[in-house]
């Protein structure tokens, strides 16, 4: 007897359901593509029991005859393409002609379809795999599927299944997606309780994100410019990416689409983290929707059944693509975390400094070899403790604690959850806890145990966003031009310069603002191809002789940017120049950074650098020159750091993505000594 046996066709296709059909939104994705391929405006998707027992799609698109139906259900099916090489220049959502032979395979399915030009529609009954006689039924034209018992006869399939609950988040999931994808199609999803989401297809992105996420997150987002790119590139990249102040502790909330088909591919993934690396601490993800459209010949979507893995006939024209989008549309001054709407300059600003002070050009000349600093630092500050809990104050004697008048729902400047990922639902019904930073410098981050408040640290505060997005009528410029006016309260720790308005506290980090200011000059010389160089006594590096060689292979590209050497014997090098806005007083622990740099970052057959890679050179050695935390400053060089900080474009972020700027209301002041409540 063979061992070997052909098998049957209904076995043969509950297997290959399985590659097809794996859950309820499996069903939910095929079905929803097959309307949108027909033509749909509006798709009606109804849910019970989380899919597990019931579930329909029903759509306006162009309908199917009866011939079409019944074939529609045979395997490898498909009214999409008829040879391999139609791929070519396949604009659809399906192709592969497997849905609906896999779904009638493991489910009881109906079919109402009907045709324009069809007196009446016609039903279909199939039930894992078994087909009824078709039969004429009347409904308005379009489809109608619905599937009852998902793998009733396919019981070790069925176990898998996650509770109620959980299929319906997978559900919301993907309709959320396609409806991302196809702004211009009205999707509605609902159960018998309730309508769970509804778009209104007016082919307006905004619109949709609007309507699934709520107000906040809609504010927080940035629409991307159309660019025309150097390379004449194929790529059109349109959608819409988060302020960094929206960002995320995951990459749930990072969707791209591929000709409107929801993907992930490596290289867009890598192009986002580049364009955001100066605006994000490490381990922060910003919210995006990346759209890509290009010719279907230049994209290979039939990698996978479930068709969310591509292949691009060159990563490096989409990396590129993505890239200079993303950073264009962040070259827009994006505010520090808050409500600006009704700031305005204050008085003294425009007018010459307080005290007639004459203050150097540049914060390099003053801490360059300068004394020990004599500006008196408010001692006060050197050991604040949070640590005794507070009792409500009496503020009016009246004795009774002072009650917050106002009625919002949330504190001004709490963050909400964007609900952009598999955990959509819960996030966008329940909301989500706001993750704020206990220490910019550190980057740890609150746990999900609610802290007492008189734990909490003062930069929790002002680390919480606000509105977000662009703020109408606001002139950010104005916004950072107040610095250099605000009263200087003074230095705390050595490490954050206080100042003072009588509406709120502002901190700023003097490492990360040095550190700003080095590198967007760096970057303005380079772009100028104006680069000064600062002429050093020789100065010789020890190096082994892979980091030596790695520096040799580099060594047109260093100078450059303004580090020429000569070699000088068989381990070291003799350092003669160096850049001369990033000059410190240890010119050898500098080039060691760079040489760490190359050795981290640049593949060693690499023989240039690309932009990316090249912006976090620039980030190292201008961390690597900046004044340091615990470094005290005197009156004049705050001043002078200030002013330089405030003429920059956006200085509210390091290039590593550490906040620069932080601020505390005066608001927030009196909650937390209970002066309000």
């Amino acid at each position: 007897m063979n061992k070997i046996k052909v098998l049957d066709v209904q076995t043969a296709n509950s297997i290959a359901a399985g590659e097809v059909v794996e859950r309820p939104a499996s069903v939910v994705k095929e079905l929803c593509e097959n309307a949108l391929d027909a033509g749909a405006g509006n798709i009606k998707i109804t849910i019970k029991n989380g899919g597990n027992s019931y579930l329909q799609v029903l759509d306006d698109g162009c309908g199917m005859t009866g011939e079409d139906a019944k074939l529609a259900f045979l395997p490898h099916a498909t009214s999409k393409l008829s040879v391999i090489s139609d791929l070519d220049n396949l604009d659809t959502m399906g192709f592969r002609g497997e849905a609906l032979a896999s779904i009638a395979a493991v489910a009881k399915v109906n079919l109402i379809t009907r045709t324009a030009d069809a007196p009446s529609a016609v039903t279909l009954q199939v039930d894992g795999g078994k087909w009824s006689e078709i039969t004429p039924v009347g409904a308005p034209i379009g489809t109608c599927i619905t599937v009852e018992d998902l793998f009733f006869n396919t019981p070790a399939r069925f176990k898998f299944l996650k509770k109620d609950s959980t299929e319906l988040n997978k559900i919301i999931d993907i309709v959320q997606k396609l409806a991302l994808a196809r702004p211009d199609v009205s999707f509605l999803l609902s159960t018998p309780e309730r309508i769970l989401l509804h778009t209104p297809g007016n082919n307006d992105l905004p619109s949709v994100v609007f309507s699934l996420f709520g107000k906040q997150t809609a504010s927080e987002l940035i629409a991307l410019p159309e660019l025309d790119m150097a390379d004449n590139s194929p790529v059109k990249v349109s959608g819409l990416i988060g302020q960094p102040g929206a960002a995320r502790s995951s990459r749930a909330s990072q969707l791209v689409f591929v000709n409107n088909r929801p993907v992930h591919d490596i290289a867009v993934t890598k192009a986002i983290d580049e364009a955001y690396r100066d605006r994000l601490m490490k381990g922060k993800y910003p919210v995006v929707i990346i759209k890509l459209n290009l010719p279907p010949y230049l994209v290979d979507i039939n990698v996978h059944p479930q068709k969310s893995e591509v292949r691009f006939w060159n990563s490096g024209t989409v990396f590129n693509s993505v890239y200079h989008t993303i950073k264009s549309a962040l070259a827009e001054d994006v505010l520090p975390p808050g409500d600006w709407s009704d700031r305005t300059k204050p008085e003294s600003a425009g007018k010459e400094n307080r005290g007639g002070t004459t203050l150097p050009d540049s914060i390099d000349s003053c801490v360059a070899q300068r004394p020990a600093a004599n500006y008196p630092v408010n001692k006060s500050f050197e050991n604040v403790a949070l640590n005794e809990p507070f009792a409500a104050i009496d503020a009016d004697g009246d004795g009774h604690a002072a009650t917050h008048a106002a009625t919002q729902g949330q504190n001004e400047g709490e963050a909400m959850g964007v609900g952009l990922g598999s955990d959509a639902v819960c996030e966008t019904v329940a909301g989500r806890e706001s993750e704020t930073e206990l220490n910019p410098e550190a980057g740890r981050k609150l746990g999900t145990e609610p802290k007492p408040e008189s734990e909490i640290a003062i930069a929790d505060v002002s680390a919480r966003t606000g509105e977000g997005g662009t703020i109408i009528g606001v002139d950010t410029k104005d916004v950072a031009s107040r610095l250099p006016f605000l009263p200087l309260v003074g230095q705390v720790f050595n490490t954050y310069i206080i100042l003072a308005d009588h509406e709120e506290l502002w901190l700023v980090d003097q490492h990360a603002a040095h550190e700003k200011v080095l590198f967007e000059r760096f970057m303005q010389q380079l772009n100028e191809r104006e680069l000064r160089l600062q002429t050093l006594i020789p100065v010789p590096i020890r190096l082994n002789l892979d980091d030596k060689r790695m520096a040799l292979n580099f060594r047109n590209d260093l100078a450059d940017l303004g580090y020429e050497f000569d070699e000088f014997d068989g381990e070291s090098l003799i350092l003669r120049t160096v850049p001369a806005c990033l000059l410190t007083n240890n010119p050898t622990e500098a080039f060691e950074a760079v040489l760490d740099y190359l050795r981290d970052e640049v593949k060693p057959n690499d023989k240039t650098w690309p932009e990316h890679q090249l912006y976090g050179f620039i980030a190292t050695v201008a961390c690597k020159a900046a004044i340091k935390g615990n470094d005290p400053l005197t009156e004049d060089e705050i001043k002078t750091l200030l002013q330089e900080l405030a003429a920059l474009k956006q200085p509210y972020n390091c290039p590593h993505g550490r906040p620069v700027i932080i601020r505390l209301s005066k608001q927030e002041l009196e909650k937390r000594f209970k002066r309000i409540i």
